[in-house]
């Protein structure tokens, strides 16, 4: 397996492994209503790293190398977000 084989076999399990977050989060939220702001926050974070992935597969043209760069750091401050968001909601309920 060539690198760009196996970087492109890894991109695509990242976008299932994603793609498969954004159903789970979708259901408990669905299933659960007091689980839902957690549910939110997980599919918040697999909707934007679907969407990155399947840039990188599916039309790779689409970005050149900085707005991929920059794209890469939303997705990092969104995930640092919304991780403190999470963690700030678990203690409001502790409390």
């Amino acid at each position: 397996m060539t690198p760009e084989q196996a970087t492109t076999f890894m991109q695509a399990g990242l976008f299932a492994g994603y793609a498969a977050l954004l159903a789970a989060a979708w259901f408990v939220g669905w299933r659960w209503p007091r689980l839902r702001p957690l549910a939110f926050a997980a599919g918040m974070v697999a909707a934007g790293h679907v969407v990155f992935y399947a840039l990188f597969l599916w039309f790779p043209d689409a970005l050149d190398a900085r707005q991929t760069m920059c794209l890469s750091f939303v997705l990092r401050y969104q995930v640092l977000g919304i991780a403190a968001l999470s963690l700030a909601l678990a203690v409001k309920r502790r409390s």
